[in-house]
């Protein structure tokens, strides 16, 4: 008897041990998340001037409107580390000929960031909505990177809404015919976990990991763009743990779509700006020219992805050259 009683306190013992460790890592998990929420909430780091918002119906957007002239929409990167801050300097040579309009998408920088699953379709809902309610009339849409299939999709469903398309360094399009399988489920069911996912989302989302990510793919050179570089940690996590959510969307595939059919069907003008160090970049302008011959391209030399931040002088010339 007693020896089944020494038995079951000892088991008793483990598992309350057991449990108290668990506690104490989510306990110390949580305190990691909210200092590092913490460190990323100076939303100066974001603030361009006049900040204006637009109340669409999945939550407010922020937006910016600057110059006269002819509207163009900067899009920026789809990625919960972009923002409309990326366009600081190209923003600025653009205004002096154009009404340039640029825009936090939903879930990035000062936008909203609903709790949702983020899909292609609803950023081109987002864009066709944006144009028709706050801009008023054809505009040229201007996309970077992950963006370029929001460009294109809006321009194939709304074509009314579109006068011209810009696509900086598209992504590949076999990288967007990808798809959310089971083991993408099982990602995002643990993203979503309230402590743990929040955990492992600000893990992959380090000062170090976005240093890392600006030196391998976005600059050519090491360039003094530490601004830049704050703007993206802040948008990272800004507004908290529901910064997670489109991080998630983007690596699970939720917000990829093949766009072949649409690209084949266009009959906009349309411009590739590529950065000439940018990985597979003429083998991706290839396929692009393969479904619609009719694209001009233009190669800017020493530059990878973000070449509106490298050089944003002669990224501006050859705009405006095209408009």
């Amino acid at each position: 008897m007693k020896a089944g009683y020494d038995f079951l306190e000892k088991k008793t013992h483990k598992i309350s041990l057991f449990a108290g460790i668990i506690a104490l890592s989510l306990l110390t998990m949580e305190c990691i998340n909210k200092f590092i929420f913490l460190l990323g909430t100076k939303r100066e780091h974001l603030y361009r001037g006049t900040t204006l918002s637009y109340n669409w119906r999945f939550g407010k957007v922020s937006y910016t409107k600057k110059g006269t002239g002819s509207p163009i929409l900067l899009l920026h990167d789809l990625s919960n580390i972009a923002s409309s801050y990326e366009f600081k300097e190209l923003e600025k040579k653009l205004s002096d000929t154009n009404t340039v309009y640029t825009i936090d998408l939903i879930g990035c920088g000062l936008s909203d960031k609903p709790k949702i699953t983020y899909t292609n379709f609803l950023y081109v809902q987002l864009i066709s909505d944006f144009i028709k309610n706050i801009i008023g009339s054809k505009t040229t849409v201007l996309t970077s990177n992950r963006s370029s299939s929001i460009g294109i999709m809006t321009c194939y469903i709304d074509p009314e809404q579109i006068e011209q398309l810009i696509l900086v360094n598209p992504t590949d399009l076999n990288e967007l015919a990808k798809y959310p399988k089971k083991k993408h489920k099982l990602l995002q069911w643990l993203f979503n976990l309230p402590i743990i996912g929040t955990f492992i989302y600000n893990v992959r989302n380090t000062h170090c990991v976005i240093n890392t990510q600006f030196r391998n793919h976005f600059l050519s050179k090491d360039r003094p763009v530490h601004r830049y570089k704050e703007a993206c940690f802040t948008s990272a996590h800004t507004d908290g743990s529901a910064s997670r959510y489109i991080y998630t969307s983007i690596k699970c595939h939720y917000t990829n779509t093949t766009i072949i059919h649409a690209l084949q069907n266009i009959d906009k003008p349309i411009l590739i700006l590529a950065g000439s160090e940018v990985s597979n970049i003429q083998a991706t302008v290839a396929d692009y020219m393969y479904y619609n011959p009719d694209i001009s391209v233009s190669y800017i030399s020493d530059t990878k992805e973000m070449l509106h931040i490298e050089d944003p002088a002669e990224c501006a010339k050859q705009l405006l050259t095209f408009l």
